[in-house]
């Protein structure tokens, strides 16, 4: 078998790609949190290069160029499954035979999304060209020193709208996105401090953004949200509120843990929160997302608990919240700590986790059905348990059990990770095993309701017409040209894209001080 056209060409052009998984096993960040490499990552990574060494030998390939393929991709997942003791159909795992890893056409079958839905409700990037690069320095100086930024010769250029557009729409099978701005910077160079100084994409850019997609696609293929932080100037940012709803902005993104001085807010209080949440009633823009859990460095955890996303809910039956990474790795005392996602227990008096989202949710009176108007977000969340089966079965199983298979939603906090491929086609081939299902009343996760989370949830949500936008799609520029690419150069070109973000614990420390601790 020979390489692919696409790998043939980097080989010839660039120094050679190192020789990794598709599936990052190392340390890692998107930025909000950092994922410190384990003894079982390091073990992970090196079964899989063993086994991907044989196997490519079988079809007589170069290793570097094997993980490459599906069939790199269905050989991590079966080392993965075999490894966490999946190895029989009753175990939580990908549904990967082992045989796929030498069988080229099968692997492709198996690991195939382009025919799903997939609409990414979390995704980011930043205008390289930007004011923010003089009133904002502390972000630039973020910015240049990730790994992600190797691919420019000015250290930005990497986290434009053409990349963002290559890697969500070229690179992966995501057909809608919500695009998501990183905040402003209270105390930047800006004497007169407008609510929009520092931000590294402006509400303007955002919705330039947003068109261009719109005219590539020929529809809208992109969503943009606003970010509000209230307790910066609450006056202002409910103008700015007004402002982006008149351009466009279908829902507004909250960070309650965070605040200029080291306190936060919670959503379903008065001097910050309610304000914010009346006027996305007034200006008929009724969705609010909110970050909780994973903890930033610098955030207060009182207020990054979810429970007032659950009391809002029930407060006002007509807003959609939206509990951006389900409050996952909340109670971590650290960015890097790794809090257990456990069987969920109603009478444990301190959950941590996503536990604290399902319980807040029964505290509140809310329950599964139609009439739920409080969603589990996934991004930060899936990618950091993919590859540990167990873990992806609880995170997912709780959820799906007590929110309902119609209120998770599809996120991956891309591109700071680079494309959303491999969490795409890992979620895809994921299942509950029978065990877990009997032991914890965890539905099967079915083909049915995983194209529920993948995107036709998030196609509820925010009133899209599915079958009217898939015809679209397939009509526009922006699906010509990755069909082209995927014909003549290759679909599986993010195969060697190593993940965004600091890549040690010290790096991503002194991002964060660099930054003054704001999330992003």
């Amino acid at each position: 078998m020979s390489y692919r056209p696409w790998f043939l060409k980097s080989r010839r052009s660039e120094p050679e790609p190192a020789i990794e998984p598709p599936l990052c096993m190392g340390s890692y960040s998107n930025g909000e949190y950092f994922h410190q490499e384990t003894a079982r990552d390091r073990r992970l990574r090196r079964m899989i290069l063993e086994q991907a060494d044989r196997n490519a030998r079988k079809v007589g390939m170069d290793r570097r160029a094997f993980l490459t393929t599906a069939m790199g991709m269905a050989t991590s997942l079966a080392v993965i499954d075999q490894l966490s003791g999946c190895g029989d159909s009753g175990s939580n795992g990908h549904q990967i035979r082992t045989n796929l890893g030498v069988d080229a056409a099968a692997a492709c079958a198996a690991l195939d999304t382009s025919g799903l839905f997939i609409f990414d409700v979390q995704t980011h990037h930043i205008n390289p060209l930007g004011p923010w690069r003089e009133t904002n320095q502390r972000f630039k100086l973020f910015v240049t020193g990730s790994p992600q930024a190797s691919c420019a010769l000015d250290g930005v250029g990497c986290f434009s709208a053409q990349h963002y557009i290559e890697q969500i729409f070229i690179n992966s099978d995501t057909k809608l996105a919500v695009l998501s701005l990183v905040p402003a910077v209270p105390g930047c160079t800006d004497p007169g401090l407008t609510p929009d100084c520092g931000l590294p994409l402006e509400n303007e850019e955002a919705v330039a953004t947003r068109e261009l997609v719109t005219k590539l696609a020929r529809s809208q293929r992109m969503f943009n949200h606003c970010l509000v932080l209230p307790n910066v100037g609450l006056q202002q940012q409910l103008q700015v509120m007004e402002t982006m709803a008149h351009q466009g902005a279908v829902a507004f993104k909250l960070y309650p843990g965070w605040g200029p001085h080291g306190v936060g807010y919670f959503v379903n209080e008065p001097e910050f929160g309610l304000p914010v949440i009346q006027k996305a009633r007034d200006l008929g823009v009724k969705i609010i997302c909110a970050h909780k859990g994973l903890p930033l460095q610098g955030f207060d955890p009182v207020h990054n608990h979810p429970r007032d996303m659950a009391a809002a809910a029930r407060m006002f039956p007509d807003v959609t919240f939206i509990v951006y990474h389900s409050g996952f790795n909340y109670g971590a005392s650290q960015p890097m700590d790794i809090v257990p996602e456990t069987p969920f227990d109603p009478m444990d008096p301190n959950p941590k986790g996503t536990n604290t989202l399902i319980k807040s949710m029964m505290e509140a009176g809310l329950a599964p059905g139609p009439n739920l108007n409080l969603y589990a977000e996934l991004g930060g969340a899936w990618s950091r348990v993919m590859t540990s089966p167990d873990q992806a079965a609880h995170l997912i199983g709780k959820l799906v059990k007590y929110f309902g298979p119609d209120n998770v939603l599809w996120g991956t906090d891309c591109i700071w990770t680079g494309s959303p491929q491999a969490q795409i086609e890992a979620f895809w081939a994921f299942t509950i095993g029978a065990d877990f299902q009997e032991r914890y009343g965890y539905p099967a996760l079915t083909d049915d309701i995983k194209r529920k989370i993948l995107g036709l949830n998030a196609a509820r949500v925010y009133k899209v017409d599915v079958n009217a936008t898939r015809c679209a799609i397939d009509r526009s520029e922006l699906a010509m040209a990755k069909r082209l690419l995927d014909a003549e150069i290759g679909g599986r070109r993010w195969a060697l894209n190593g993940p965004a973000g600091p890549r040690t614990y010290s790096e991503y420390l002194r991002m964060n001080a660099m930054n003054g601790n704001r999330p992003g």
